[in-house]
C-alpha cells in the first residue's frame, strides 16, 4: 500500500459511503455485523447495522 493512500485513508471522514452487502444467518456471526460499507473516497471497509435498501446478501466478493 502507497503512502499517499495511507494518509488518504488515515485522514478521510468517510462521506460518500455505498452498502457492499448486508449479512444474515450464520455470516452475521462469523463477520460480527449486519452490513459492510465501502468508502468511495479511500475504499476502507466499514461495518454496520443493517441496510434496508440493499439487496445483496452474504456476498462479500462484491467489493469493488
Amino acid at each position: 500500500m502507497s503512502l499517499i493512500k495511507i494518509f488518504k485513508r488515515l485522514f478521510c471522514k468517510h462521506k460518500n459511503q455505498y452498502t457492499v452487502t448486508n449479512f444474515y444467518g450464520d455470516a452475521i456471526n462469523y463477520f460480527n455485523c449486519r452490513s459492510w460499507r465501502e468508502c468511495e473516497d479511500c475504499g476502507k471497509i466499514i461495518e454496520g447495522g443493517l441496510d434496508k435498501n440493499c439487496d445483496r446478501v452474504n456476498q462479500w466478493w462484491y467489493i469493488k
